[in-house]
């Protein structure tokens, strides 16, 4: 790796966690497509989020196979609270 004048740092996973919620809150979908409503939650393994490639995804629409992370989630529950 030092060849390609890569660096590796190990980061605890507190740390991790931060830098992925901050970076997941970067990225906003459009309104009206993102439905929490319908929404639960999954109890096995099914990939990233799909707005923000992120995270891994905890929640799915079984109607529309839609599949994000909490961060995302949190983010769209908010702005349906504030719409409402």
């Amino acid at each position: 790796m030092k060849d390609e004048d890569w660096f590796s740092h190990k980061i605890c996973q507190k740390c991790y966690d931060r830098a992925v919620t901050r970076k997941s809150k970067t990225f906003t979908a459009l309104p009206g497509l993102v439905h929490t409503t319908h929404m639960v939650r999954a109890h096995t393994d099914i990939g990233r989020c799909e707005v923000c490639n992120t995270g891994p995804a905890v929640w799915i629409d079984p109607d529309t196979k839609q599949k994000i992370c909490q961060v995302c989630y949190a983010r769209e529950q908010e702005t349906a609270e504030g719409l409402s």
